[in-house]
């Protein structure tokens, strides 16, 4: 109701046309965005969806001013590049704690003939802590560009982020200020268009995501060239009927409905030989450079697998927004794994082992999240060993998992998984070390290698790490 409310007075207030204009550019933006999600790892899709609504928007506005094209991109990139610098760095905490700071400020400046100088310590130490974050920030998007042009393939959740946010921040600006400037839809959706034609190319993904985009664009192609023949004729006074809106309506939907389904019938009929020489030849499997690019800004070139759906899904873990002390009494009733053991009964209840099942592992936290790293799968096939050498301090413990409807395809075991009775994937980070194994469905029976070390062992080992082991899974961002 309230929304329906809110398109109403955008209707009185801005007028039918620009209510639809700005509505079908939406439409677009929103295809290239779905678009991107599918082929972006760690794609942001709240930041871009907020950054697309303002983006187009300010856009409009700027396009009302009389500012110059050069000096309202320079406008629109500086606001973009705060914002999304805020939201990634998450910096609204400082930002927010200066209308108490500045007003402390003023009232000591106001005091200061009676009760001496301000206290400014506050906002001094308010300012250094966000010069710190934000260099921190920068310093990560640099570190990533020079490793871009080395040509080392590294994926950098952070300046990832960053990347695409101005991407999609930039391409709905402008969106917005051509339509408005110089009322060429085309020229204003074409970086878009390039955008996301191209990551769809890349990964080799169907274009699906193409048809909402060329639907918004073709009716908008025709709303803008008849809202700039009304235009011609009010400056010259011809009088026109407004049913001529209507008229145009009618023949233009159905038109444009013919084309968007004459467009998804073609691309759903099998022309694989055509195909494939037109992808060998225009879009080569992306190999040294190109790959790299592609892996830096987290394309997930030839990623739709069903096998890796599950593991893809939760490679990177991420974290809530909030700082919460456990996950809730609700979880703790969800039954999602039913696991026997080849374990001996207990003599008693109360003596029966405890084991920790594990399903992934991941290596890196980004500030964000947890994130899994690069990995490589490999199939095997029931019963085959994973080429796991037992540890010197372990046994081998067989586990029969039974799934429930939450069941998410994980291949769980205690320890370290030695083979299945079905056929599996383990996606390897490098040798002897997992991050996560999948399987088809349950139950399944699997073995695993459970090391023989107690908590005096454990702490008796210290934790003199090496370099290498201390640079993988203890570093944490600079912030922290």
């Amino acid at each position: 109701m309230l929304i329906i409310r809110f398109i109403s007075w955008s209707v009185r207030r801005l007028g039918l046309s620009t209510v639809a204009t700005l509505l079908l550019i939406l439409v677009a933006l929103s295809s290239l965005l779905s678009g991107l999600a599918t082929v972006v790892r760690g794609f942001d899709l709240t930041l871009t969806t907020t950054l697309a609504v303002v983006g187009l928007l300010l856009g409009w506005l700027l396009a009302k001013t009389p500012l110059p094209a050069w000096l309202a991109g320079l406008v629109a990139f500086s606001l973009g590049g705060e914002v999304i610098l805020i939201w990634v760095g998450r910096l609204e905490r400082l930002l927010l704690a200066w209308p108490k700071l500045l007003a402390e400020m003023a009232w000591g400046l106001w005091r200061w003939p009676v009760a001496g100088p301000p206290e400014w310590r506050g906002l001094a130490d308010n300012l250094g802590q966000l010069y710190r974050e934000v260099s921190v920030l920068l310093l990560r998007l640099e570190q990533w560009l020079s490793g871009l042009l080395r040509s080392e393939s590294s994926f950098e959740p952070v300046a990832t982020t960053i990347i695409w946010s101005l991407a999609v921040w930039s391409v709905a600006v402008w969106a917005g200020w051509v339509t408005r400037r110089q009322s060429r839809p085309l020229l204003a959706l074409t970086p878009a268009a390039v955008l996301l034609t191209t990551a769809l190319a890349h990964t080799r993904r169907e274009p699906n995501a193409l048809l909402p985009f060329l639907l918004a664009l073709l009716l908008l192609l025709a709303l803008v060239r008849h809202h700039a023949r009304e235009k011609r004729w009010q400056a010259a006074g011809v009088s026109y009927s407004p049913e001529l809106r209507l008229d145009q309506a009618f023949a233009v939907i159905p038109l444009t409905l013919a084309l968007v389904a004459a467009a998804w019938l073609v691309a759903n009929i099998s022309f694989r030989p055509l195909n494939n020489f037109v992808r060998t030849t225009f879009w080569p499997a992306p190999v040294g450079q190109d790959q790299s690019v592609a892996d830096s800004l987290g394309l997930q070139a030839n990623a739709v697998r069903p096998e890796e759906t599950a593991l893809e899904r939760v490679r990177q873990g991420g974290l809530p927004q909030l700082h919460l002390l456990g996950s809730g009494p609700e979880l703790s009733q969800q039954v999602v794994l039913t696991i026997q053991t080849n374990d001996p009964p207990p003599v008693q209840p109360d003596q029966a082992p405890r084991y920790y099942w594990r399903g992934l592992t991941y290596e890196r936290y980004t500030g964000r999240g947890w994130d899994g790293g690069n990995t490589q799968p490999l199939d095997y096939a029931a019963g085959e060993s994973t080429g796991l050498p037992p540890p010197a301090q372990a046994r081998l413990l067989r586990q029969t998992v039974q799934g429930t409807n939450l069941f998410s395809g994980l291949l769980y075991v205690s320890g370290e998984l030695a083979s299945a009775d079905q056929a599996y994937r383990v996606a390897w980070r490098g040798p002897g070390d997992i991050f996560g194994a999948t399987v088809a469905e349950t139950p399944y029976q699997a073995d695993s290698y459970l090391p023989l070390v107690g908590e005096a062992e454990l702490r008796a080992a210290g934790s003199d790490y090496s370099e290498s082991i201390q640079q993988r899974y203890l570093a944490l961002p600079a912030p922290l």
